[in-house]
């Protein structure tokens, strides 16, 4: 019975959590080797805030569902934190055509193996995904690389998801790109998302183990 329940798994988003992702910073790599990682969504952002916005916009699978009413009004569909990219660059008056194009720029997909994708844009590639993974395959310095692992820790810890951006190029983009060429890449900085905890949940939570139960969090994020 419930009376002799000793332990509580629960899921994360959606239960503990609005099931809102949102982003809530633009870090450029520069600005996090400077320690300058002030973001306030006063609807300003650097030029290469911005810039880091555009280029991930390439590597989302978000479309348009009401293309013909204005932009302000367009309801976008795919995953939340991609979604929340559209939106941030429409706040920012950032360009959507890539969204409205009919081919996709994307080269090489997201996976679980790789934990990125690659996206072509005249001759530039962007690649997105996992901070680490993609600091691993770039050309900055043992001491940047701890740096931001440092950084990486610490907002992780806060709960906030982290989405890492780099740039490479490459000659002939006609021919076939394989993952194994995707090194001494640019790492050109992170986009960070959190997904606010129910109002409630802290005081459940609280309530839960006074009475001597244990709370087991199941999560897919780590």
């Amino acid at each position: 019975t419930l009376g002799s329940t000793t332990l509580i798994m629960t899921d994360k988003t959606g239960t503990l959590t609005l099931a809102d992702m949102q982003l809530v910073g633009v870090h450029t790599t520069d600005s996090l080797i400077q320690n300058d990682i002030g973001y306030k969504d006063d609807g300003n952002l650097s030029i290469d805030q911005k810039n880091l916005l555009e280029l991930s916009l390439s590597n989302i699978d978000v479309s348009v569902e009401n293309q013909e009413e204005d932009k302000m009004n367009w309801t976008f569909l795919g995953r939340p934190f991609e979604v929340n990219i559209a939106k941030a660059c429409r706040k920012y008056n950032i360009s959507l055509e890539p969204l409205l194009s009919l081919t996709s720029s994307l080269v090489i997909p997201f996976n679980s193996t790789n934990k990125f994708s690659v996206s072509e844009r005249n001759g530039v590639y962007t690649v997105m995904g996992a901070p680490d993974i993609l600091m691993k395959r770039s050309n900055i310095s043992k001491e940047k690389f701890a740096h931001l692992e440092q950084w990486i820790e610490k907002i992780s810890m806060d709960g906030k998801r982290l989405i890492g951006i780099a740039t490479f190029t490459k000659k002939d983009t006609n021919k076939h790109l394989s993952v194994d060429e995707i090194v001494d890449i640019d790492f050109a900085g992170m986009l960070v998302f959190y997904d606010p905890i129910r109002p409630e949940v802290p005081k459940a939570i609280k309530n839960i183990e006074s009475h001597g139960v244990k709370m087991v969090l199941v999560t897919g994020d780590l």
